[in-house]
């Protein structure tokens, strides 16, 4: 996974040039984000959203970005993506691909636009699954089996 190198915190000037040799330029502010830890693993499946406490309404909501990535190349591409941008999920719904190892992760994306540009803060996690991970008898439960089932909220992107 070709994260990106986070930028120190200052005032930088951009400066974009086109391949026909227009040019544009925006100053750029960039601040620390709050050294507060939003995301982070419940068990294997599930995850733990903190509460968004200082929410400016002006700007697009905090969303997810889930990934399944095969275990022997978590650089490739996905073979499971989805974005939640309503109703933040806190588990991997069921899903169905082959048994074996995957590597997960979780992204809590906030964005906000400074004039023309937009920027994104990510707080990622990520860790090794085993899929199925769930015990056989387990799955014969009728209260598991209606808190697995897929719900409307479950498709690709709910955008």
């Amino acid at each position: 996974m070709g994260f990106p190198i986070p930028i120190s915190e200052g005032l930088y000037q951009l400066t974009v040039e086109s391949v026909s040799g227009n040019t544009w330029s925006s100053w750029l502010l960039l601040t620390q984000p709050q050294p507060r830890q939003t995301l982070s693993w419940k068990d294997t499946r599930s995850w733990h959203i903190a509460p968004f406490d200082d929410f400016n309404s002006t700007c697009q909501r905090p969303f997810l970005s889930l990934n399944l990535y095969p275990h022997n190349q978590p650089d490739g591409a996905p073979i499971w993506s989805a974005e939640k941008h309503k109703r933040l999920p806190t588990q991997l719904p069921i899903l169905d691909v082959p048994n074996g190892q995957y590597w997960f992760s979780v992204a809590l994306i906030e964005r906000r636009w400074q004039g023309a540009l937009s920027i994104e803060e990510v707080q990622r996690i990520g860790r090794a699954i085993d899929l199925p991970d769930l015990d056989p008898e387990v799955l014969d439960r009728p209260e598991v089996l209606d808190r697995m089932a897929p719900s409307r909220s479950d498709k690709q992107s709910d955008e």
